[in-house]
């Protein structure tokens, strides 16, 4: 036993000299005790009690020179050293006001000499603590001895203090209070803003009670850690990296929306969707980052988001958003705060109002001060919109005004205006009529030039079919002649039987020579009709006739030309057929332009020296499907490109040579068929293998 005494009197020894003792007088209900510890950094955590109160550890220690340790951002384990002198009769506590511990364990000698050891940390279900508190709360013993504190801290810092054991219950109680109305307030905000987004339909309102909810998050999990009593289990350190991040993001996207930053500043909102993309995916991505990385660079996210949010409300406000500048003010005063929580950390001052840490009250009056302009704000834009109807509504009048002294003196102007143009477009009429006049003259010697174009060239067809009846006449007249003489003698020899003959034989020769006058008789009357200026009526007309006979004389008008040209004709008329309702005269200068374009045709290709070419020229006429008739004139001349053929019935358009063509005869023909005669005309081509046109015209009835 005497030993015993002994080792105890040179350990108390030891340790006076180390350290100075913390005397206790009972005078005061707590003191802080930063500047009077000493502490010793374990880079691997390996260090157990008895390695670390050795004589050989024991001048590693170094003395704390502020009220509040902090070690900054590391995974090391710390232990701390002190002696307190316990000169009353009280229960001391130890209060570590830090609930973001993971590990904190107390250990001090009993007087046996085995080592007391007391374990907390958030890792320790609170209900299992001696001291129910979400701080780190231990019993000090009642005798002088080395006291040491080992705990991780990571980057949080550390205030110690020694308590009466009944200050500190009253002071926690307080706390609990405290915490309790700050909570109802922020939930009387939440369920406000609820009861606004029901009533008003706003969605801004909505997501300011996600934003409040983050924020009490942050007070609970981040700042105080009172979360604790909630869940006493809670993995603390998960959801103090976790909950900031999520916060940033909804916070930050609250103040996109509430700035309205994409109609004051369109550059900048483009820019804010850019950070806010990166907030989302910053929450995903840092739960893969080192401990050591992921906790500075959450801070840095916090400021910069801060920050920029600051810059946002400043340039939104300089754009007349009344709420922009209201918005900054309330986050400077938030970030101010928040400075002055980075210096109660360095210094130990200024002490925290009521238990809550500058930044839980930054955060207090934020949620007032922006829940104040969600109020206002409603406000202000029906201001603004009686504002704008009031200001419209003076300029509508203005304007109205204005418009009324403008529409004067334009209605003067106007009439004025309007009685000018009256006779300008009277001169105008006048010149138009007389312009249309003459087009129509010019239109009617086009026309009638275009028929005298085709009888032209028919000249040499006419000559030759009116020649051969005038032969048969002019033949017949002269065998009459010798049977007159003939006749004369028979009589005078009273030769009634041969005279008789004779008589005969001259009533047959007048006969024919009465049938071919007759013939060349109607070949003039056609050419006459065709040169006619004014179209005739229209008659029953036998249409295979008239195809037939135009075609000769197409024929016999090139050959009168062209000596050398020769082709074949073939021609197949239904006889069947029956008489058509038509103008015989327009429908045969159709016929007749038809034709010599055919054969102009096949006399081109017959100039291009292929021996083994033969022109034909085919011409056929049937009864259709319902009371029409068609009649088909095929060839195989040049044919025609595609982009020919589609213009080939447009005025003035031809492809012969200058002077053998006016471009009107088949535009002419194309109006005969469909606007004179209710038909159709229809053409196929094929470029060096021939040309058909369809006629098709209407039965009479």
């Amino acid at each position: 036993m005497r030993k015993w005494i002994i080792l105890w009197a040179l350990v108390l020894g030891f340790s006076v000299v180390k350290s100075q003792p913390i005397v206790w007088d009972g005078t005061k209900e707590s003191v802080g005790i930063g500047r009077q510890v000493s502490y010793y950094e374990d880079p691997e955590g390996v260090l157990t009690i008895d390695q670390v109160s050795s004589d050989s550890l024991a001048s590693r220690f170094t003395r704390s020179t502020k009220d509040i340790l902090n070690f900054g951002f590391s995974e090391s384990v710390h232990w701390v050293r002190f002696n307190v002198d316990n000169r009353t009769q009280e229960t001391l506590l130890l209060e570590v006001a830090q609930p973001y511990l993971p590990v904190a364990d107390l250990y001090y000698r009993e007087p046996s000499g085995k080592w007391h050891v007391q374990k907390s940390g958030y890792q320790v279900n609170l209900y299992k603590k001696r001291v129910k508190h979400f701080y780190q709360i231990f019993t000090l013993p009642t005798y002088p001895t080395p006291v040491y504190l080992r705990y991780v801290s990571y980057s949080q810092p550390v205030p110690l203090s020694i308590w009466k054991e009944q200050a500190f219950e009253v002071k926690s109680n307080k706390q609990i209070i405290v915490y309790g109305m700050y909570f109802g307030v922020l939930l009387f905000v939440i369920i406000n803003n609820l009861f606004l987004f029901l009533s008003l339909r706003r969605s801004i309102y909505l997501h300011y009670v996600f934003v409040v909810v983050f924020y009490i998050l942050d007070v609970a999990c981040v700042m105080e850690g009172f979360i604790l009593y909630l869940y006493p289990e809670i993995d603390l350190l998960y959801w103090f990296l976790l909950v900031p991040n999520i916060s940033t993001a909804v916070t930050f996207w609250f103040g996109i929306r509430f700035l309205e930053v994409k109609k004051y500043t369109p550059r900048l909102y483009r820019f804010s969707l850019v950070i806010l993309a990166y907030c989302v995916s910053y929450i995903v991505w840092s739960m893969y980052l080192p401990l050591m990385v992921e906790v500075p660079l959450n801070s840095i996210h916090s400021l910069f988001n801060l920050g920029f949010i600051l810059y946002l409300g400043i340039q939104t406000g300089r754009k007349g958003n009344r709420s922009g500048y209201y918005y900054a003010f309330s986050y400077t005063f938030f970030v101010l705060l928040i400075f002055v929580e980075a210096f109660y950390i360095q210094v130990g001052s200024p002490t925290y109002l009521f238990e809550l840490t500058h930044v839980s009250i930054g955060i207090f009056l934020e949620v007032l001060f922006l829940a104040y302009l969600l109020s206002r704000r409603f406000e202000w834009e029906r201001q603004d919109i009686e504002k704008a109807k009031t200001d419209a509504q003076q300029m509508l009048l203005e304007k109205t005004r204005e418009n009324e002294r403008i529409l004067l003196v334009q209605n003067e102007t106007l009439e004025r205006e309007v009685a000018e143009r009256t006779k300008a477009i009277e001169h105008k009429s006048v010149q138009l009529q007389q312009s249309l006049d003459h087009l129509k003259n010019t239109q009617a010697q086009l026309v009638q030039n275009e028929k005298l174009a085709s009888l032209g060239e028919l000249t040499a067809g006419i000559a030759h079919e009116i020649q051969n009846p005038l032969n048969f006449v002019n033949n017949y007249s002269e065998v009459n002649l010798e049977l007159f003489g003939e006749l004369t003698e028979e009589l005078e020899k009273e030769n009634l039987s041969e005279a008789r003959a004779i008589i005969n034989d001259l009533t047959e020769n007048e006969q024919k020579i009465n049938h071919h006058g007759r013939r060349a008789d109607a070949i003039v009357k056609g050419m006459l009709d065709h040169a006619r200026t004014v179209p005739g009526d229209k008659t029953l007309t036998n249409l295979n006739a008239l195809a037939d006979e135009f075609l000769r004389l197409a024929y016999q008008s090139i050959r009168a030309k062209n000596s050398d040209f020769q082709c074949e004709l073939h021609t197949e008329f239904d006889p069947e057929l029956g008489k058509i309702n038509m103008v015989s005269s327009e429908i045969g200068r159709v016929l007749l332009n038809l034709y010599s374009n055919a054969l102009y045709s096949l006399a081109q290709r017959q100039q291009m020296s292929d021996p083994d070419y033969t022109p034909a020229l085919w011409v056929s006429s049937s009864r259709g499907t319902g009371e029409s008739a068609s009649i088909r004139i095929r060839d195989n001349g040049t044919g025609m490109a595609e982009e020919v053929r589609a213009k080939i019935f447009q005025p003035f358009f031809t492809t012969k040579p200058p002077g053998e063509g006016t471009g009107l005869g088949l535009s002419l023909s194309y109006d005969i068929i469909t606007k004179g005669h209710g038909g159709t005309i229809e053409v196929k081509s094929t470029e060096g293998v021939g040309t058909t046109f369809v006629i098709v015209l209407p039965l009479a009835e």
